[in-house]
Formats: C-alpha cells, sequence, structure tokens
C-alpha cells in the first residue's frame, strides 16, 4: 500500500506512526485484497450450478439441452448430438469432478487434524516443502492431483461446447446460456490453478496455509 520511499504510486502517503481502526481486521482484509482462496463449498457451488445434484433438470447444462430441442433441418441431428454430449459427457464429468473434490478435501482436512497444532476453533497449518516431506501428504496430493486432472477435461468439454454452439449462431435463446456456461468454466480454470499454486507452488516469497473448522 505504500510504495518504498512514498512515492507518487503509493496509496498511502509518507508516515512515521500508522494506527489502523479495527487493526484486528487486518490479516483478514489483506488475505482477501491480496490473496487467492479456494474453499470446497465454493467448488461444489460453482459445479452445482452447471448442474443440480438433486434436481436433475436445474443448472445451466440441462437448461441449454432443453434449449436445443426442435431445431430443424440438419441442425435437429446437430440438436440431438449436442444434448447427447451434455448428457453422456458433460453431466458426468461434472459429477466425477464433485466426487473428487469432496475426495481431496477429506484427504486435506484428515492431514492437517493430524498435523496441526491447534487447541480449538479452526485448524491451520502451514504448506512448506517441510509440510510437503511430512508421511501422508502424499494421500493429499494424489487427491488434488486427481481433482486437477478431471477439472482439466471438465473445462476442456465445456469450452468446446461453447465454441461449437456459439460458432452455429443458434439465436437469442442460447445465448444466455452460453454466456453462463463460459463464465463457469473459467471460474473452474481459474479455482484449478489457483489448486495448482496452492499445493504445489513454491519459492515465490507467497505464504500458503490450509484450514479447516475443529469439525468437517
Amino acid at each position: 500500500m505504500r510504495a518504498e520511499g512514498a512515492s507518487d504510486t503509493a496509496i498511502l502517503p509518507g508516515y512515521s506512526r500508522l494506527i489502523i481502526d479495527e487493526g484486528h481486521n487486518l490479516e483478514d482484509g489483506a488475505t482477501s485484497y491480496f490473496g487467492g482462496r479456494i474453499t470446497r463449498l465454493g467448488l461444489l457451488k460453482t459445479l452445482g450450478r452447471l448442474h443440480h445434484k438433486k434436481d436433475r433438470e436445474r443448472g445451466t447444462l440441462p437448461l441449454i439441452a432443453s434449449r436445443l430441442v426442435g431445431k430443424a433441418g440438419g441442425r435437429k441431428e446437430k440438436g440431438e448430438a449436442w444434448r447427447a454430449l451434455i448428457r453422456d459427457r458433460g453431466v458426468p464429468e461434472k459429477e466425477s469432478v464433485s466426487l473428487r473434490v469432496n475426495e481431496a478435501f477429506d484427504e486435506l482436512f484428515y492431514f492437517i487434524s493430524r498435523e496441526a497444532e491447534s487447541p480449538g476453533g479452526d485448524i491451520k497449518i502451514r504448506l512448506t516443502d517441510e509440510t510437503r516431506r511430512v508421511t501422508g501428504w502424499e494421500s493429499v496430493e494424489g487427491g488434488f492431483n486427481r481433482l486437477g486432472t478431471e477439472l482439466t477435461n471438465l473445462t476442456r468439454s465445456l469450452n468446446s461446447l461453447v465454441k461449437e454452439l456459439k460458432d452455429e449462431s443458434l439465436g437469442d435463446k442460447i445465448d444466455e446460456p452460453l454466456i453462463e456456461l463460459k463464465s463457469l468454466s473459467e471460474r473452474l480454470e481459474a479455482a484449478n490453478t489457483e489448486l495448482d499454486n496452492l499445493l504445489r507452488g513454491k519459492d515465490d516469497g507467497l505464504v500458503r496455509w490450509a484450514e479447516a473448522p475443529a469439525r468437517k
């Protein structure tokens, strides 16, 4: 916030003493502004917007499939092919990724529950090279590797579907859900990158940690 030497690019002017109101929120505020955060619930909510776990007709993928019904001429065959792609590939890939999310975060929870020193409240642990050498970390890394692979496959399928449908210029009925689908795919890609950076990044001056409530 204050550049070295209080240059013109600094947000704060030069000072010798700094008083921060509500200073107990400083750590959380700085982390939110300058850092990245990935949660189990956040990932599952994004995946749920693609296709609802219980209500099978809810979600962006079922909406797109429903709007591909009844296309005339040659587009009818293409519409059925796209609907089959959503049903037989997109939805199963999304459901598999949801399982991988829970598996990976379960492994992380069990690991930090064993290793973290926390008398109560949230459990926190720094993710360092030393942490990655602790017995049991290989299970965490394996879980997130599988999640990363399946997330990559899912976003590749979603991006391919977006491109094909966009190229067909199917009209206003399909434009809005396509924008939503593209947005969800980009969120999942960003989450995948963040997870890779969080679990395996090092030697870049960043501080990484994992935390969980006392109960999963």
